[in-house]
């Protein structure tokens, strides 16, 4: 089976484990097939659907515009210059050294894998709030295995400042130089850092936001500043962080 046979583009459905046991199912939707726009992707000049470069779009507040996009996208130079909503059934891909440029709040849903590469900077003005990406993959553990999961990847010297919410998809960040780095909120199945990958900052301005009832809030966490000194939750009896995670593993 493939990675896009259990793909519901538009949709996130997840299981979230909060707390001690309580299940919590989540669905969002990323907007209905009346909506103005959705159904053919929109062509800006003589671009092709499956492929955003070269352009300036974007709806208004009041009138978002919705791209549904049935093949794989591959994005360029964009200025998305008001709010827009884009739904791919298949990959995208941003390579080489464009600019994605966020004026108004932008919405992307995908069904395949993300992947950035090169020099590209994503959401160029730095503000987190105006970019989020929704892997809508739902994983199936009878009939699926871990390499079938959906990918977020960032290659090489990529700046991205945004959302990510991808609980059932892999998050690699796989570093090639002395640039990029990764600014915003993070949710997925896991995250692996390879090489010499651009920092992570976590925006503060995104702790009240819910993507969907998620709040990427801070105040259950705790930063380990020195996992080899610092104690969990201060409590001598635990041990230090690294003393407490090797222990899962029989360290």
């Amino acid at each position: 089976m493939s990675k896009h046979d259990k793909a519901y583009p538009g949709r996130i459905t997840t299981t979230l484990l909060l707390g001690l046991g309580l299940t919590v199912t989540v669905a969002a939707f990323a907007a209905k097939d009346n909506n103005k726009g959705l159904g053919q992707a929109k062509k800006a000049g003589a671009e092709a659907a499956n492929a955003f470069t070269g352009i300036s779009i974007g709806g208004t507040t009041s009138a978002p515009e919705y791209y549904h996009i049935s093949e794989d996208l591959d994005l360029g130079d964009v200025t998305f210059d008001g709010p827009t909503v884009i739904v791919a059934d298949g990959d995208i891909t941003i390579s080489g050294n464009p600019v994605v440029t966020a004026n108004g709040k932008v919405t992307i849903y995908f069904a395949g894998d993300f992947t950035v590469s090169g020099t590209a900077s994503i959401n160029n003005l730095g503000r987190p709030k105006n970019l989020t990406l929704y892997a809508t993959q739902e994983f199936d553990e009878e009939t699926m295995t871990d390499a079938d999961r959906q990918t977020v990847t960032l290659n090489g010297n990529v700046d991205f400042v945004g959302v990510v919410y991808a609980p059932e998809a892999k998050f690699v960040s796989n570093g090639g130089g002395g640039k990029g780095g990764t600014f915003g909120a993070l949710l997925a199945y896991n995250a692996t850092f390879n090489g010499k990958p651009g920092p992570f900052h976590y925006d503060e301005s995104l702790a009240n936001e819910t993507l969907p009832n998620q709040p990427f809030s801070t105040s259950g966490y705790r930063p380990i500043r020195d996992p080899n000194t610092q104690l969990v939750d201060n409590d001598p009896n635990l041990g230090t962080y690294n003393q407490f995670i090797d222990g899962f593993f029989g360290g």
